[in-house]
Formats: C-alpha cells, sequence, structure tokens
C-alpha cells in the first residue's frame, strides 16, 4: 500500500489491518482518526505525521522516527514502540494502555494528562517533557529519565523509581503512592504537597528538602536522612521511621499519630503542637526540640531522651516512660484523670 493510497482509506473511515508498512517514509502523512490494528511501523519515518485521535492496537513502532508527531487524544493498546524517537511529539491526553516503551525518547514531548498503564518505560528518556497531570499506573520504570522536568500532579502508582535520572527535575503535588524510592538522593529537594503513602523511601537522604504538607502515611522511612527538612503540617500516620535523622527540622503540627520511630534522632527540631499518640519513640532522641503543646498520649517512650526539651503544655497521658530521660517536665501536663476515666469505660449490661 502506497502512501497515497493509505491517506485515502483513513480519510475514508477503512479501518487499516495487518499492514507491513516497515522501512517507508510516512513524514508529514495525514492519517487523522484512522484506525490500525496488527500494523507494522518498524523503522518508519513518521516525523510529523498527523496521528490525532487515531487508535492503534497491537501495532509495531520499534526504532521508528516520530519525532514532533502528533498524536492528541490517540489510543495506543498493547502498542511496541521500544527504541522510537517521540521527541517534541504531542501526545495531549492521549490513551496507553499495556504498550511497551522501552528506551523511547520523549523528550520535551507534550504529555500533559496522558495516562500510561501498565507499560514497559525502563529507561525512557522524558527530559523536559510536559508532564503536567500525567500518570503512570503499575508501569515498568526503572532506569527512567526524569530530567529537566516539571511533575506537577504527576501520578507515579507503583513506579520503581531507585534508579531514576531526576537531575533538575521538580516536583508539585505530585503523587508516589506505593512508589520505590529506596536510597535515592533528594538532598535539598522541594517536594511541597506531595503524596507518599505506602510509598518505600528506606535508606533516602532527603536532608535539606522541603516536604511542607507532605503525606507519608504507611510509608517507610528507615534509616532515612531527613536532617534540617521543612516539614511542617506533614502527616506520618502509621510511617516506619525507625533508625531515622530528623536532627534540626522543621515539623510544626505535623502528625505522628501510631509511627514507629523507635531510635529515631529528633534533636534539636522544631515541633510545635506535633502529635505523636500511640507512636513507638522508644530510644528516641528529642534533645533541645520544642514540644510545646505537642501530645504524646498513649505513646511509647520507654528511654527516650527529653535533656533540654521545651515541654510547655505538652501533653504526656498514659504514656509508657521507663528509662525516659526529662531536665524538666514541670510545664508539661501529664495523666488527665477524667479522659482516663473515660477511656477506660465499660458499658454495665
Amino acid at each position: 500500500m502506497t502512501v497515497d493510497e493509505l491517506v485515502e482509506q483513513v480519510q475514508q473511515g477503512e479501518t487499516i489491518m495487518k499492514v507491513d508498512f516497515r522501512g517507508q517514509d510516512l513524514s508529514g502523512a495525514r492519517l487523522s482518526g484512522g484506525v490500525f490494528i496488527g500494523v507494522d511501523f518498524r523503522g518508519c519515518a513518521l516525523d510529523g505525521v498527523d496521528m490525532r485521535e487515531s487508535v492503534f492496537d497491537g501495532c509495531s513502532f520499534d526504532g521508528a522516527r516520530m519525532e514532533g508527531a502528533n498524536l492528541r487524544m490517540a489510543t495506543l493498546h498493547k502498542c511496541f514502540l521500544n527504541l522510537v524517537d517521540l521527541s517534541n511529539a504531542n501526545l495531549f491526553s492521549a490513551k496507553i494502555n499495556e504498550s511497551d516503551f522501552t528506551e523511547a525518547n520523549f523528550s520535551y514531548a507534550n504529555l500533559c494528562t496522558t495516562p500510561f498503564c501498565q507499560c514497559k518505560l525502563n529507561g525512557a528518556i522524558f527530559s523536559g517533557a510536559n508532564l503536567d497531570r500525567t500518570a503512570f499506573i503499575d508501569s515498568e520504570t526503572q532506569n527512567i529519565d526524569f530530567s529537566n522536568c516539571v511533575l506537577k500532579q504527576t501520578v507515579l502508582y507503583k513506579a520503581q523509581l531507585s534508579t531514576a535520572k531526576l537531575d533538575n527535575a521538580s516536583f508539585e503535588l505530585t503523587v508516589f503512592i506505593e512508589a520505590d524510592l529506596r536510597g535515592m538522593n533528594l538532598q535539598g529537594q522541594s517536594l511541597r504537597v506531595c503524596q507518599f503513602t505506602n510509598a518505600d523511601l528506606s535508606g533516602c537522604d532527603l536532608s535539606g528538602a522541603d516536604l511542607t504538607q507532605c503525606n507519608f502515611s504507611d510509608a517507610n522511612l528507615e534509616n532515612t536522612r531527613l536532617q534540617g527538612v521543612l516539614a511542617n503540617n506533614a502527616l506520618f500516620l502509621n510511617a516506619k521511621l525507625a533508625g531515622a535523622d530528623f536532627q534540626r527540622g522543621r515539623f510544626y503540627q505535623s502528625i505522628f499519630m501510631g509511627a514507629d520511630a523507635s531510635g529515631v534522632n529528633f534533636s534539636g527540631s522544631e515541633m510545635q503542637q506535633c502529635i505523636f499518640t500511640d507512636a513507638n519513640c522508644e530510644r528516641a532522641g528529642f534533645s533541645s526540640c520544642d514540644l510545646t503543646y505537642a501530645d504524646f498520649s498513649h505513646a511509647n517512650l520507654t528511654s527516650a531522651d527529653f535533656s533540654g526539651a521545651s515541654l510547655f503544655r505538652t501533653k504526656l497521658h498514659q504514656i509508657q516512660d521507663q528509662d525516659t530521660l526529662f531536665t524538666d517536665r514541670s510545664a508539661a501536663l501529664g495523666d488527665d484523670k477524667e479522659l482516663a476515666e473515660a477511656e477506660n469505660f465499660q458499658p454495665r449490661h
């Protein structure tokens, strides 16, 4: 089939099925609105091709050149695009499912509101791409390159990012639910209002990072470095924090309810109005912390160190304090008798 015949059939609404175009030059062809099933585009020149709102099912584009191609609102299902050059392409709001983009190049492409569902993106390059509200859902992302990207409201669900390249990348309202970020260097990174629910950040270096209003609920931050972070109003509900270093951080009104903070070093941190109810703070270090109006109700503070800490109106209701070190707890609030009676109330039958 010639290029002219292909364009004519697409414009007439014909379905293009199992046609071999390998190695042909289709640059600039007008194929918008077409339906392609099992078509072979391997090694084709598709630079600047118009494929707006087209549907591709089971098609192969391995090694094709698609620089500047227009795939706005196109659908790609179970397609193969290994080593494809999609730099500067327009994939705005495209729907991409179960497709293989191993080592594909998306540099400076427009991927705004585009979802990648169960795709292979190992080694793919997204440098400088528009990832506003782009979603990577349950996809393979090892060695992915997000350098020079702005990941605004980007979703990275179950993404493997421990080997990702993030040079000069920025994050805003990014979602990292169940993502693997183990051992990453995110030192000084701005991660304001990002979601890390159930994510694995163990061994990460987040020192000096801006974590304002971040959500680390049920996340793993064991042995993570968070020295000097700005983490006001952050959530660490039920998080695993054992062995982490939180020294000299700012955690105003942050919530650590139910967290495992055993052995964590919070020394010198600003923690006014923090909530540690039901948290395990065994052997944790709070020396020289400002814990004004903080709440440790029912927390395990066994062998914790509060030397030099400011405990003005700090709530120490029903704590476990065996071998806990306090320099002065006279300004703190101890057990609340009426509250304890209410908590232990048993209805009579």
